[in-house]
């Protein structure tokens, strides 16, 4: 081989190599980076069409937020409900609440309809005194009628870190 074909064969190996290298998923118990806060998305199905004709299954939809930090606290700040169309429906939490570690706090997404509900969310800002574990924030979806059952789960998606 000459020293020209070494020299490409060898820059393509190291391309491929950050290619690779760049794209890897975190590794299995790699931990997520510690925070001081963070404001996070959870899409909320309250109805699940079942038929093209546009017919909906009613879905009893809660929210279930994870302090997942074992030695700290983190302050729940808001969590907000919105409809479909994104309009603020209702603010879960009255006010700022703590949760211990390894603690978990539910919201139920009642009383919504067809028209508010298909696709609502819920969005939950959190803080923390330190930085510490973000919290795992999933919304349960369950429904029965007779015979039939459906139940799946959503996860929050962070969508703005708080300060330093």
């Amino acid at each position: 081989m000459t020293h020209r074909i070494r020299r490409a064969t060898g820059a393509i190996i190291a391309l491929l190599l950050c290619a690779c290298l760049g794209a890897a998923p975190a590794l299995a118990g790699e931990l997520p980076p510690k925070s001081k806060g963070q404001t996070v998305y959870v899409p909320a199905y309250t109805q699940v069409y079942y038929s093209a004709r546009g017919e909906t299954f009613p879905l009893v939809t809660t929210l279930m937020i994870h302090n997942t930090d074992p030695t700290a606290d983190i302050k729940l700040e808001a969590v907000a409900l919105y409809d479909t169309e994104g309009k603020l429906l209702r603010q879960q939490l009255q006010a700022p609440a703590s949760l211990a570690p390894f603690a978990t706090r539910d919201f139920l997404a009642a009383g919504l309809d067809k028209a508010q509900g298909l696709g609502a969310c819920f969005v939950v800002t959190w803080s923390a005194a330190k930085p510490v574990n973000p919290p795992l924030l999933e919304c349960l979806m369950i429904g029965t009628a007779g015979q039939q059952g459906i139940s799946f789960r959503s996860q929050g998606q962070v969508i703005a870190e708080q300060g330093p």
